[in-house]
């Protein structure tokens, strides 16, 4: 009789410790189950100083930094580590795109000026200006072409009075012809000399009538056609 019941109890203990298994396992599958269901919550900032994306290689194709001199920068460099597109607001508060090539040299600079004024540059293989886009405060935009020693050789521009104009240089940046459609849609060509100084002027006024001025030096009419 004591034999028997002896059995019984430990039949019950056994099942007894398979019933808290259960439970346990149950409990578990629930807290899982309220853990999927429940909202996740996402960090809303991320504070830190320098910022690296990664590629599969654990190479670095997106970078983010901010410097000591308040200096803040986004690099897009490519499979090689070279950079090929920055964007950032640098020294002086000025707002920068530069593009460049696969040797790092810029190519393409977009910026705004501290004052105010929108520009871009296009850069040679030198790394020198070759042209500049511009739109200056009075509105009036400006194209400039720049040779190998950085001198202005052509400038195309809206001027006063909405006057389209082209202006072509000589080496050392002096200005030696003209045209442009100015006052009373007045055609006009004019050729200096290398002192800058008005010598010869081609158009054709409001009637329609061709004309041809020779300059002296001091700039007064000596000859005139018709």
């Amino acid at each position: 009789m004591a034999g028997e019941l002896t059995r019984r109890v430990e039949k019950l203990e056994k099942e007894n410790r398979v019933l808290k298994i259960v439970f346990f396992l149950v409990l578990i599958m629930f807290s899982v189950i309220l853990f999927i269901g429940a909202d996740k919550k996402w960090e809303k900032e991320i504070t830190t100083e320098n910022l690296k994306i990664v590629d599969k290689k654990g190479n670095t194709r997106i970078e983010m930094i901010a410097d000591e001199k308040g200096i803040s920068t986004l690099a897009f460099t490519n499979s090689k580590g070279k950079l090929r597109l920055g964007m950032g607001v640098y020294e002086d508060e000025i707002p920068s795109i530069i593009f460049t090539d696969s040797n790092e040299k810029q190519k393409l600079v977009i910026t705004v000026l501290k004052d105010k004024v929108p520009e871009i540059n296009l850069y040679g293989s030198d790394g020198k200006i070759e042209l500049t886009m511009v739109v200056p405060k009075d509105g009036m935009p400006v194209i400039r072409f720049y040779d190998s020693k950085r001198e202005k050789r052509l400038v195309m521009s809206i001027a006063e009075k909405e006057t389209p104009e082209i202006t072509l240089y000589d080496s050392e940046g002096k200005p030696r012809l003209g045209m442009g459609v100015y006052e009373n849609e007045f055609p006009l060509i004019g050729f200096n000399d290398s002192d800058d100084k008005p010598r010869l002027g081609m158009g054709i006024t409001e009637d329609g009538t061709p004309i041809l001025n020779f300059l002296g030096a001091d700039g007064k009419i000596i000859h005139s056609l018709p």
